[in-house]
């Protein structure tokens, strides 16, 4: 596909895949977003729909109302399908609750996410510690935390993820792996198979 240039934007391809498109913002942009995302606490934006869209405006307008479409044509061409957003330089102001702003601005350009049943909230945010006791996989270090759409804890279909990675403390490693579709050396066999043309409802199991 290809990329498009906006102001305060670095885009290019990820070093190791075409698939994945790297976008960096700079300061001015971080600085604008910081500006106006104060006016937004994150309980106003658990319990106001309206204010997520607010602030997904406000990114759209901060990049010229060039990136929510840029970022809709990553996810709807199968050749790409990812994005890796992340700030240019280390900044004071990216902290936690900034990071859940942006990452509620973004996926708000594109569409209105699912409910997550496990957090009882549009999304969910956890702890990975170097000890857990979790009953939850998600939550435990040194495992493979694999990336599914399979709906495991909401109701509603899923076309996407985003993830955020909040904050990080003494730790190594821990980088994303991903396997594009496309790529996997099981797809044709599987997607042949009788039991993949099936419309499952998915869920969580009943207990």
């Amino acid at each position: 596909m290809e990329l498009i240039s906006i102001d305060g934007l670095n885009i290019h391809y990820h070093q190791k895949s075409k698939r994945i498109i790297y976008i960096e913002l700079d300061d001015t942009i971080i600085e604008k977003l910081a500006f106006n995302f104060k006016k937004f606490d994150i309980l106003t934006l658990e319990y106001k729909p309206f204010s997520r869209f607010t602030i997904a405006n406000v990114l759209d307008e901060v990049t010229s109302k060039k990136l929510s479409k840029f970022i809709t044509e990553i996810l709807k061409n199968r050749e790409t399908g990812c994005i890796i957003l992340s700030p240019k330089n280390n900044s004071a102001i990216v902290d936690q609750t900034f990071l859940v702003k942006l990452s509620t601005a973004i996926a708000h350009l594109f569409g209105n996410p699912n409910h997550d049943s496990m957090a009882g909230k549009y999304y969910a945010r956890f702890h990975v510690k170097h000890v857990d006791t979790s009953d939850s996989y998600l939550r435990k270090p040194y495992t493979n935390m694999d990336l599914h759409t399979d709906g495991t804890y909401v109701k509603e279909k899923t076309d996407w993820l985003l993830m955020s990675k909040l904050e990080e403390k003494n730790v190594e490693g821990g980088e994303s792996v991903l396997l594009h579709l496309d790529d996997w050396e099981f797809l044709e066999q599987l997607s042949n198979d009788p039991v993949g043309n099936q419309n499952f409802i998915w869920g969580s199991p009943k207990k």
